[in-house]
């Protein structure tokens, strides 16, 4: 569940029919989706996609290129990755039909590094040899998002939704079905932000320890001694802020009534912003184990409900009461 609400359902079926043999055990890790999500989506058809949008958008005024490209390398090896594709589909050899599809990305930025078009418009400005070599380069992605549309639909879409493309052309995997001199779609930022593994993965521990604290399923009853080891103080925090490369880790300093505020780091960012922690009374573990998260120690641990999103809920005394309060 986790991995669909940080990624999508996208990333995840790619994963498993680019990984796998359809019709094969197979094994799973999210250090394995994550490599590949970050070597394939992030930086391969993510940044593709976002280079060659970005000079079409400046060398061509917010249009497709003028000038269509009748014959090229890169429309060659887009025929050859059509063919492939298609063949691999029928034979339910998904992985290979994939793997077709991304060398076909590879040839678009690799064509583009060898025609340096940032060279052209500085030399020609918005010429015909210019419009030829971009248009060749949508084309391809727009190849690319008819190949990908059954297995990545939501992706696939945000491709349509910036090239000024009929319904012919979201489905006919046939060159040249791209207008020219058409708007395009507005620009809907990065497909696939790259992701930080080292802060992903704190960011799943935390939400795991959170997630099993505050879960009302369980496999046994609790005796009463077992429940009175585990001291819960009520904390006022004194300082918040954001760790470094993460999106929803918080390092807290927390005044439990020890003298010295207690650091503690919770995964709340994507909940609550740090300025409006400042202040707040909060309910806090106090006698847990120290653990490190992304390089920073937590002595504690904040209690916080879980709604069905997933997101916390920060539980807070319903009057002021003095830091280092026990709870009971």
């Amino acid at each position: 569940d986790y991995l669909i609400r940080q990624f999508g359902a996208d990333p995840l079926r790619y994963f498993f029919l680019r990984e796998m043999t359809f019709g094969q055990d197979a094994s799973f890790s999210d250090e394995g989706f994550l490599s590949r999500y970050n070597a394939d989506l992030a930086n391969g058809l993510g940044n593709t996609f976002a280079r060659v949008m970005a000079m079409v958008r400046r060398y061509f005024d917010g249009k497709t290129p003028p000038e269509a490209c009748g014959e090229s390398t890169l429309r060659a090896k887009a025929e050859e990755a059509v063919a492939r594709y298609l063949e691999s589909m029928e034979g339910y050899e998904f992985h290979r039909a994939l793997e077709a599809v991304w060398e076909l990305l590879s040839a678009v930025d690799g064509y583009v590094t060898e025609k340096a078009p940032w060279g052209i418009f500085k030399a020609e400005g918005a010429s015909g040899r210019l419009s030829r070599i971009m248009y060749n380069c949508l084309e391809s992605l727009r190849l690319v998002a008819v190949m990908i549309s059954p297995v990545m639909p939501g992706t696939a879409d945000k491709v349509f939704a910036a090239l000024p493309t009929d319904d012919a052309g979201k489905k006919q995997l046939a060159w040249g079905m791209l207008p020219v001199s058409a708007a395009l779609g507005p620009d809907q930022g990065p497909l696939f932000p790259k992701v930080d593994d080292k802060a992903f993965f704190a960011e799943v521990k935390v939400s795991e320890q959170v997630s099993e604290q505050g879960s009302t399923q369980q496999s046994e009853l609790v005796s009463i001694e077992e429940f009175a080891r585990i001291k819960l103080v009520v904390g006022k925090v004194v300082t918040a802020e954001r760790v470094p490369k993460s999106k929803k880790l918080v390092r807290l300093e927390v005044d439990l009534g020890e003298g010295q505020p207690r650091q503690i780091v919770a995964g709340i960012g994507g909940s609550y912003q740090p300025e409006e922690l400042v202040g707040k009374l909060i309910v806090v573990v106090a006698n847990l184990k120290p653990a490190t998260l992304m390089g920073v120690e937590s002595r504690g641990m904040l209690l916080a409900a879980t709604l069905p999103d997933g997101s916390p809920v920060l539980l807070t005394p319903e009057r002021d009461v003095p830091p280092g309060a026990g709870v009971k």
